[in-house]
């Protein structure tokens, strides 16, 4: 099975602008009042200058997906002109954003030219495909080139700036909001618009959709990604998009019962329960859910109204391993955490379906002997053509963490221990690049292992339906998982697509049988109504 990329540029990357010939005052206070009428006028509620209390120090975002992103980028800072971080980063919290709009969830930054500097420049090329943006880092890059500003009061000022900015890029998804859209200053002369005016308010609209419609586009797939090398962060992004689009395919789960949601509307008529891709549903927000220590927040939740979370699924991306001692045994030290997450969320929920999966991406053997993975090997694949770049120290290190994960699983009972998941799963993809980039490695850990990523979903599905299906026959009605109409618009698209259908299927029937549901229209019947459960 082939991964591929679920991370998009978005429309507006290649809509080229100049600076106009005609002069205008960059820091005009209209055009910032405008813009700010603008937003209003589109979504209902914009604030100014608001904070979010988010730290400026690196070490509060080393557990989060941006963490190893902000490592790299505080490395090419501090490489530029020597100033250390604990030099150009002078206040503890992130000052206010120049506009946030609550409903969505999204910032909105106001650049002019003294953000188009060097460091920015720097900055930007370290996050290449790694996450989701709402503008081009590709023409921000450029408009450094075009301005390079600077600001040299104080003397680290451009360094400081530009960690500022990639905060503001970044912490947004690690919050769970979308991601922050940039409007350039020269791009127009904003007080000029009208907010009255119905071609002005639809082209401004229609920029913000430009930088917001990333969020959306990431989720148009629903295979793997690419697994760009070093890149562990944005695997897991572009999983959670895969992982929540499989559980309404072929889970049968409401896609307005999942978080983040994927792209997925369902629509009803007397023949059963359609499916249709629609990349405007998704959002990328997840669910914080109680723990017994400290609330927790799954890569993927699914929650049922009135009930609560039922089922989670955490998400793990490691760069390949290292070379002799010290890689792969930072893997089997990181269980501890994963075991005591799985306790947190237990506690609070013992009956939770809990999932864990872990994708680790791997080198195919160049110039020195290969070393076959562990696990059942055989056929024409044995040895190079499923070895990691590691030695046998290492090697053997990846099986002993593979037996210890498979303890970490198969939680059949809500009585069992609370460190056990549900299911858990390990996955071995191809890192280089060419035509196998992405590519699962078949027979590790083996289709028949408990580790199994296809046979993980199954027996999240299984353990599901025990719980909140069999043992709970009052609720049969709301909490069974929906078959889809075989004929649904997304299932005939991905039928024409085998490739989409080699890991999954389809949770279908041909027959009209369906649970209740309440149509928006009150009940009426006949014609296709789109509705939410």
């Amino acid at each position: 099975m082939q991964f591929s990329t679920l991370l998009h540029h978005s429309p507006h990357h290649n809509r080229e602008r100049t600076i106009p010939s005609r002069r205008h005052y960059q820091s005009c206070r209209e055009c910032k009042i405008r813009v700010h009428q603008f937003l209003e006028r589109i979504y209902g509620t914009c604030v100014r200058d608001h904070g979010f209390g988010w730290q400026t120090g690196l070490a509060s975002y080393a557990d989060t997906p941006i963490g190893p992103t902000l490592r790299d980028v505080v490395q090419v800072l501090e490489g530029h002109r020597g100033f250390g971080i604990d030099t150009f980063v002078r206040r503890k919290v992130v000052a206010g954003c120049d506009y946030w709009v609550p409903d969505p969830g999204f910032i909105v930054e106001f650049d002019e030219s003294q953000h188009f500097t060097s460091p920015r420049k720097l900055a930007l090329s370290v996050y290449g495909d790694r996450h989701t943006l709402g503008f081009s880092a590709e023409r921000w890059m450029e408009l450094c080139e075009r301005h390079d500003a600077k600001d040299n009061n104080p003397v680290y000022r451009d360094e400081q700036r530009a960690w500022y900015d990639t905060l503001r890029d970044l912490v947004p998804l690690a919050e769970g909001l979308q991601p922050t859209v940039r409007l350039y200053v020269h791009d127009h002369e904003w007080c000029a618009l009208d907010p009255d005016s119905t071609e002005d308010l639809e082209s401004f609209s229609d920029l913000i959709e430009a930088g917001r419609s990333a969020t959306t586009q990431s989720a148009a797939g629903f295979r793997f990604p690419t697994l760009p090398p070093a890149q562990p962060a944005a695997l897991v992004e572009s999983l959670r998009w895969y992982a929540a689009s499989r559980l309404v395919i072929e889970g049968g789960f409401d896609p307005d019962w999942i978080r983040p949601r994927p792209p997925i509307t369902v629509e009803r008529d007397r023949d059963g329960l359609f499916l249709s891709h629609d990349p405007d549903a998704a959002r990328p927000d997840r669910q914080t859910v109680l723990g017994g220590l400290k609330e927790a927040k799954p890569d993927v939740t699914v929650t049922i109204p009135d009930i609560g979370p039922v089922l989670a699924l955490s998400l793990e991306g490691t760069e390949s391993v290292a070379i002799g001692p010290g890689g792969v045994p930072e893997l089997t030290g990181e269980l501890e955490r994963t075991a005591g997450a799985c306790v947190n969320v237990h506690m609070m929920y013992p009956a939770l379906v809990y999932g864990f999966w872990h994708v680790l991406s791997a080198d195919r053997v160049q110039d020195f002997a290969p070393v076959t993975v562990p696990g059942p090997v055989g056929g024409p694949h044995d040895h190079g053509d499923h070895a990691q770049r590691t030695n046998g120290e290492a090697a053997a290190e990846l099986q002993r963490y593979q037996d210890a994960l498979a303890r970490l699983s198969e939680r059949d009972d809500i009585r069992d221990a609370p460190s056990r998941y549900e299911a858990c799963g390990l996955t071995l993809v191809e890192r280089g690049g060419g035509s196998r980039q992405g590519t699962v490695y078949p027979h590790y850990p083996g289709p028949d292992s408990l580790l199994d990523y296809n046979r993980m979903f199954q027996h999240l599905y299984a353990v599901y339906d025990r719980r909140f299906v069999d043992s709970a026959r009052a609720l049969k009605e709301t909490t069974r998982r929906r078959f889809w109409h075989h004929e649904s618009p997304l299932l005939t698209e991905m039928a024409g697509r085998n490739d989409l259908l080699a890991e999954m299927t389809p949770r279908a029937r041909r027959d009209p049988v369906c649970p209740p549901h309440r149509p928006r229209d009150g009940g009426q019947r006949g014609g296709m109504l789109a509705r939410s459960f």
